[in-house]
């Protein structure tokens, strides 16, 4: 039909000519974004699916930049640690060389200038080092010297204190007294091996009476004095003694030394003095030996001491093995009975100590009103009960000391400090300015300063202490503290850096606080959970571990993170200024620390090869999601381009027979 109000064929034309044009124009917008899919509308389920997958890629590439920022943080701490190791190696060099007993005082003085240079060094490079802001080893106490033991070192003549030496030539010599007849109370020398052994056989048969004052002239060999059992003791040769021949008077050293103490012995009370009783003994040093018995209260210095004793300025190199308990590297046991206060200042024990219950590096054992004060031990421990790195067992109190000999512990009750505090009889107990530096391996009751604390105690202040190594036990296990059962407590400004193991009530700061409410405060500690059980009070208590979390994945959980705990404190170092460069042990505390940062070395090692692994996992990730995404989302060129021409082809054929429809209608006036 011909009409001129309705042309058919040019509305097909035209609708022709709009979709080839539509089609044309979508062709063009998928050539030019090189997508095929643009819109919701171009298909929406693959839409959703590529939008989320173009997340999931810029999340993947952002964890990627992370990942390799992660991995330079973990190098920058590795080489920061190679430096350190490299000071330490040069700090054992100069400690290996002060040791060779060749070099004089000047040298030995040029050696400790350049290991203190390195020391100060090594603290400004740990506490310096940092990445984008972040402190790669943490910043603690311990380090800022703020807490633990300070200004103790041994001096020139070995000893804490300085020692003027006394003029001994008006005194009456040991050599010229009846050894048969009652010693008068006076002042006597001693210069030779068997003057020391006369008074000793002058004791033991109550010959000697009570505040008399004996003082060395020189320097003493017991070689002599060394086969059978040994040494025979100055008081209580047959044992705990009585009040005639315990030593009851004043030794004084006077800045000499007594080499080659040996003592065997099936006998208790053994030591240079056996048993005494307000005993004095000062200014002395006992430099070599080696006691071995099968009974107990043994000590190199004081096996046994009965009411008070003050003991000052005094040290000994001696091994101590016994069969039973009471064992120090210096007195085996100091009783105050409760008359009076006991003190033990300025000493020091470098033996190992070993024994069945209550082994000290110090002391063994003491009673209510003994004081330790400015002292340290450095010899290992083992014992089957309270074992302690100062003291094995006492309600004693202590303060600026420390220790740093491990200790092995196969019952119960071992401490850094003190094993076993004991029944304090309702007194009132201090451990202050503090540390511990070792390695403790106990059962029950195991404290990084002490592992039990008993009854009876009205209050305890452990303040201003820390403790670093490792402390193993089975249960009431405790970084700082293994069992507190006692009245009101405060802890403060102590800390813990180091691993603590146990199968049960095992915490970083305490394992168990059953009876009372201690209160913590201001303390810090290197993971896990402060207290194991009880009723512990934390007030400003903080885990100080330097837990980095490396972000290596898209999400949030943990198995898109890496944690970094790379704590590193330096604390106890200087320790070995204390015990002089030259000594054994200052090799050992260095070898310690070499083993430290090997340690946290090895561990960045095995961060850094998860890093390349996660690093290979995130490149796998986004080269498959880039692939799945293309397939989705990107435009086939050559078949765009192709349904390009065509719509354009079929564009200008709509146009040109759009043209030819819309003259139908004149067809139609030509009929008219």
């Amino acid at each position: 039909m011909l009409s001129i109000n309705t042309n058919l064929s040019s509305l097909i034309a035209q609708r022709s000519l709009n979709n080839s044009t539509l089609l044309l124009n979508q062709a063009i917008e998928r050539m030019t974004t090189g997508y095929k899919i643009n819109h919701a509308k171009d298909n929406a389920a693959n839409y959703a699916i590529a939008t989320d997958m173009t997340t999931k890629i810029g999340a993947y590439q952002v964890a990627e930049d992370n990942t390799a920022m992660g991995m330079d943080l973990v190098r920058t701490a590795d080489d920061t640690l190679s430096v350190i190791s490299s000071n330490l190696n040069r700090l054992r060099a100069l400690a290996e060389q002060a040791a060779n007993g060749t070099y004089g005082k000047q040298s030995i003085n040029a050696i400790n200038t350049e290991a203190k240079a390195i020391i100060e060094e090594m603290y400004r490079i740990k506490n310096n080092a940092e990445y984008n802001g972040q402190k790669l080893f943490g910043k603690s106490p311990i380090d800022e010297g703020n807490v633990g033991a300070s200004g103790l070192e041994v001096n020139e003549q070995g000893f804490l204190q300085d020692v003027v030496k006394r003029d001994t030539s008006s005194m009456i010599k040991m050599e010229s007294v009846n050894e048969t007849t009652k010693l008068a109370k006076g002042t006597y020398s001693i210069s030779t091996a068997d003057e020391l052994a006369k008074l000793a056989r002058m004791q033991n048969a109550g010959r000697i009476t009570a505040g008399s004052e004996f003082v060395l002239a020189a320097d003493i060999d017991l070689s002599d004095y060394a086969s059978g059992e040994g040494w025979i003791p100055i008081g209580g040769n047959n044992g705990y003694g009585n009040d005639n021949n315990r030593f009851s008077s004043t030794l004084d050293g006077n800045g000499y030394k007594i080499s080659n103490l040996v003592i065997n012995s099936t006998k208790p009370c053994r030591g240079l003095i056996g048993a005494g009783k307000n005993a004095t003994i000062k200014n002395l040093g006992i430099e070599s030996g080696n006691i071995s018995t099968t009974n107990g209260n043994i000590g190199p210095l004081v096996g046994l001491n009965y009411e008070k004793i003050n003991v000052s300025n005094c040290y000994a190199k001696v091994n101590v093995t016994a069969d039973i308990g009471n064992s120090g590297g210096l007195i085996g046991y100091a009783n105050a009975d409760g008359v009076g206060t006991s003190n033990v200042e300025y000493c020091y024990a470098t033996g190992e100590v070993k024994n069945h219950g209550n082994a000290g590096g110090l002391i063994g054992a003491g009673t209510n009103g003994l004081m330790v004060t400015n002292c340290f031990a450095t010899g290992n421990i083992t014992t089957d009960i309270n074992g302690g790195g100062v003291i094995g067992s006492g309600s004693a109190s202590v303060d600026n000391c420390f220790a740093t000999g491990n200790i092995i512990c196969t019952g119960r009750v071992a401490g850094g400090i003190i094993g076993n505090l004991g029944d304090g009889s309702g007194g009132n107990r201090k451990i202050t300015n503090s540390h511990y530096t070792g390695n403790i391996i106990g059962a029950e009751e195991t404290g990084g300063i002490f592992g039990n604390i008993g009854w009876n105690y009205n209050s305890l202040l452990v303040e201003n202490c820390y403790v670093v190594g490792n402390v193993e036990g089975t249960e009431m296990v405790g970084g700082l503290i293994g069992v507190l059962d006692c009245g009101n407590g405060i802890i403060n400004n102590c800390h813990f850096v180091g691993k603590v193991s146990g199968q049960s009530n095992t915490g970083s700061l305490v394992g168990s606080d059953e009876v009372s409410t201690q209160t913590f405060k201001n303390c810090t500690y290197s993971g896990g959970e402060p207290a194991g059980f009880g009723n512990a009070v934390l007030e400003n208590v903080q885990d100080a571990s330097l837990n980095i979390s490396l972000q290596v994945g898209i999400n949030a959980d943990e198995n898109s993170q890496i944690q970094l705990n790379s704590l590193f404190v330096l604390g106890g170092l200087k320790d070995i200024f204390t015990l002089g460069l030259q000594s054994n042990k200052a090799l050992s505390i260095i070898d310690n620390y070499i083993a430290r940062v090997s340690e946290i070395q090895t561990n960045l090692g095995s961060i850094e090869n998860r890093l390349e692994s996660a690093l290979e996992e995130i490149s796998t990730h986004y080269e498959n999601l880039s692939s799945s995404r293309s397939t989705l989302k990107d435009a086939d060129i050559a078949d765009v381009s192709s349904e390009y021409i065509r719509q354009q082809i079929l564009q200008q054929a709509s146009a040109t027979l759009l043209a030819t429809a819309n003259q139908s209608p004149s067809l139609a006036l030509q009929l008219i």
